[in-house]
């Protein structure tokens, strides 16, 4: 199907040059048993019946598919247009992880998520604790008023590393120096999380407020094109 509810949101949105000439991010090599060669994708698209636009999902995630994280419960963030502007209804769908690696019956867990209302950037928080040097397979599912048809698909791949030393302390006069520390590190879900974090409280700082954008315009990841996407920061 056609990416019309993709357009149809660039289409409403100012052209801005939000992108602020700074660091980038760079996957690391891969951890062991990394998924192969995989590229992310925006997932299935069709007509949900449970709302009255067609939805476009996009998972905040380098474009290889995966990303490493250091805590528990990470949070990932994704990308949400709805054709025609805001939703009236509320969607919800099934966020799912599963363990790749897990000696007999594989690990399934999964918990219901309810959409945002308005295109733009949001937050799914997990739920479930990740174990160390382990990988994950993560997607989510937008239900579609109880039938069978799959409006929306996306996945990605995490894996939980031993940190190889102490994240440096937040400090309010040096708020992005960990942000710094997590992409020397190669750490894509803390980075791309504390960078935004400083967007969503407030830094009066023009450049460190818009460092998540320049991490969505690093090779590695190639998002540049929802950098004007508004943050949902709740």
């Amino acid at each position: 199907m056609m990416m019309q509810p993709f357009l149809n949101f660039f289409a409403q949105v100012p052209r801005q040059n939000p992108v602020v000439e700074s660091i980038h991010f760079q996957q690391p090599p891969p951890p062991p048993d990394a998924p192969k060669k995989r590229s992310r994708g925006a997932g299935s698209r069709g007509s949900c019946m449970t709302a009255d636009r067609e939805v476009t999902l996009i998972p905040i995630i380098p474009r290889n598919s995966w990303g490493i994280t250091l805590t528990a419960k990470p949070t990932l963030w994704m990308f949400i247009s709805y054709q025609g502007g805001e939703s009236s209804q509320a969607i919800s769908g099934q966020f799912i992880l599963e363990d790749r690696h897990t000696d007999g019956e594989a690990l399934q867990v999964s918990y219901p998520v309810v959409l945002p209302k308005q295109s733009g950037i949001f937050s799914i928080a997990l739920q479930y604790p990740l174990e160390v040097e382990q990988w994950y397979r993560w997607y989510f599912v937008v239900d579609c008023l109880g039938t069978e048809t799959v409006t929306q698909e996306i996945e990605g791949y995490i894996y939980r590393q031993v940190s190889l030393g102490s994240a440096p302390e937040f400090s309010p006069d040096s708020p992005q120096t960990l942000v710094n520390w997590y992409i020397e590190q190669g750490i894509w879900y803390e980075a791309f999380d504390q960078a935004v974090q400083l967007d969503c409280h407030g830094s009066s700082h023009s450049a460190r407020s818009q460092l998540w954008k320049t991490l969505l315009s690093s090779d590695d990841i190639q998002l540049t094109h929802i950098t004007v996407a508004p943050l949902n920061c709740s």
